[in-house]
């Protein structure tokens, strides 16, 4: 098995194992024997078990990429840049609220900057997606593209916030479609249902 194979087993494993029992109950030891691999190959590729958060994040800009064609099956904008947010937040939304909510532990202990806008690689598209859909006149929030992608994020990060605070109680997707919809002023023609 390949290094990045090796890897990417570790971390699918790692965040399987998480949902499943809860970050504080998994250890190291518990990661390896689920992967059949030895402590020193799991630190060869992690320092420690807080990294593998990082590696999971960066699989999310690697996961919109890998389904980047999904964007362009619908004819509008608004709908392409809705497809962009579902994939941008699928590997999260899947991995469930205890990992997220690891996530966001993390990422405010170490300053790892995984939820600010601009920080992955797909942020330009986002933007050009937002460009677009006014432009069309599919919004009307005409504020400038950089700043609505950037609301966008914050106020989408804040309902995930909510969301592991809140344990789950919620449809996280319907919520984050309610503040896609208000934030950028979408018009009637071209609501999602």
């Amino acid at each position: 098995m390949g290094n990045h194979s090796t890897k990417q087993k570790i971390v699918n494993t790692a965040i399987s194992l998480f949902k499943e029992f809860g970050y504080d109950n998994v250890k190291i030891e518990d990661i390896c024997q689920k992967c059949e691999i030895t402590k020193s190959t799991f630190y060869y590729h992690f320092k420690t078990k807080d990294a593998i958060f990082s590696a999971f994040n960066h699989t999310v800009d690697a996961y919109v990429k890998s389904n980047f064609n999904a964007l362009l099956l619908s004819g509008n904008y608004v709908e392409q840049l809705w497809n962009f947010y579902k994939l941008s937040m699928a590997p999260t939304y899947e991995a469930g609220v205890e990992v997220t909510t690891q996530i966001y532990i993390i990422n405010m202990k170490n300053d790892q900057h995984f939820f600010a806008p601009g920080e992955l690689d797909i942020w330009s598209t986002e933007v050009l997606l937002i460009k677009k859909a006014q432009e069309s006149g599919q919004i009307h929030n005409m504020e400038d593209a950089e700043r609505v992608a950037e609301s966008l994020v914050y106020a989408m990060e804040g309902v995930v916030f909510v969301w592991c605070v809140k344990k789950g109680e919620f449809d996280l997707v319907e919520r984050i479609k309610e503040v896609f919809m208000t934030i950028l002023q979408v018009d009637e023609d071209y609501r999602l249902k």
